[in-house]
């Protein structure tokens, strides 16, 4: 929440540089505009002196869009985990209550699901012979 309100004294900011883009001096790394948000308090705004005054504002503006899209994508990503931890929270219930058979069925939505690995089938160690292989192939050019 308080890269929402960093984001909207972004906003603020640019608007404010926009609104008195005039009074604003080229060359500046700060200036002090009336905050029409606040009773026209004043307000100190950084400025890249490298930068005129609509590009300022534009950066501003840039930045409350970035952060802007971010809280938007955090507030995603933590309804994912909530759902997410709902589900495994479900999961564990149910494991808790599951039979043998009702276990298996339960590891196999877990793979699906992608939450475990499946399990590799063991291959019998089937020992190849290579030199035995060999031996016979040498033997068959002798007769």
């Amino acid at each position: 929440m308080a890269d929402s309100k960093n984001a909207e004294e972004f906003r603020q900011k640019g608007e404010l540089l926009t609104t008195f883009m005039n009074q604003v001096p080229r060359g500046k790394s700060e200036v002090e505009l009336p905050n029409y948000y606040e009773e026209n308090k004043p307000q100190l705004i950084s400025l890249n002196p490298a930068l005129s005054p609509s590009q300022n504002a534009q950066k501003y503006f840039q930045r409350y869009q970035k952060l802007r899209n971010a809280v938007k994508v955090v507030g995603q990503q933590i309804q994912e985990a909530k759902d997410e931890l709902a589900y495994l929270e479900s999961v564990m219930a149910q494991i808790e209550l599951a039979s043998p058979k009702d276990l298996k069925l339960i590891r196999e939505e877990l793979v699906a699901q992608g939450y475990i690995k499946a399990q590799k089938k063991k291959e019998k160690n089937k020992r190849k012979s290579h030199s035995l292989n060999i031996l016979l192939l040498q033997m068959v050019r002798l007769f």
